[in-house]
This record gives C-alpha cells, sequence and structure tokens, in this order.
C-alpha cells in the first residue's frame, strides 16, 4: 500500500511539472496580448534585426517627443512624452539611448500602439 501511495505522488509530480514547464511553445505567446507594455517588450527585443521603412509608411511610423528614462521598469526601461498629445509611450529596447535622455527625438518603429518593433531613436 506504501508503494503503491509513493507511485502516485511521483506521477502526480511528473503530470504536473508537464503541465507546467513541458508544454509551453516558444512561438506561441501564452499570456494576454492586450498591454501595450507586454507587445513592446516581445517585439522590441527583435530590434537589431530590422529593415528601414519605406518612405510610404515611414510618415505613419514615426512619433516625435521627449526621450526620458523610464518611470516604471516593468513597463520599459525607456519613456516617450509624445509632444502633439499628453501620451507617454513606454519602449523597452537593449540598445542604449541614454544621451537622448531629455533631448527631442523622432522614434521610428514598425506596427502600431498596441505592438511595434522601435527601428531607431534619432535626435532632432
Amino acid at each position: 500500500m506504501n508503494k503503491l501511495f509513493w507511485i502516485i505522488v511521483v506521477l502526480a509530480i511528473g503530470v504536473a511539472a508537464w503541465l507546467m514547464f513541458g508544454n509551453n511553445n516558444p512561438d506561441k505567446d501564452n499570456s494576454p496580448s492586450n498591454s501595450q507594455q507586454q507587445n513592446q517588450s516581445d517585439t522590441n527585443d527583435q530590434s537589431q534585426n530590422t529593415t528601414a521603412p519605406t518612405d510610404q509608411n515611414q510618415e505613419d511610423n514615426v512619433w516625435y517627443g521627449i526621450l526620458k528614462p523610464s518611470n516604471d521598469s516593468t513597463r520599459g526601461n525607456l519613456m516617450l512624452e509624445v509632444s502633439d498629445s499628453d501620451r507617454i509611450i513606454y519602449i523597452h529596447t537593449a540598445r542604449d539611448f541614454s544621451t537622448l535622455y531629455g533631448k527631442s527625438v523622432k522614434v521610428n518603429f514598425e506596427g502600431d500602439l498596441t505592438g511595434f518593433r522601435l527601428i531607431d531613436i534619432i535626435e532632432e
């Protein structure tokens, strides 16, 4: 009876571990994608392998504003105070843009506010 109990416990732990860790697909995002910051984190980490947007899309994929270090590291390590509104856009990137803090910048990106990939940040 004791041996049967331990077999059941080991099987239960194995099934629980498989459900938690073994069933993850790296290509599938299991977390909710309604959060702007989560989408930014997912897409901006890949920003090193990007191509420049076409001239036709470049006007639509540009933000202008003041670049600052983020006041909420869970949302991103940079924040952009957009100049034509009171909107703040959080950006997560591994690249160092600290020399542009407090300056007026032009942010080129692909996508939209719900999910974008950073192309570049240029001083205005």
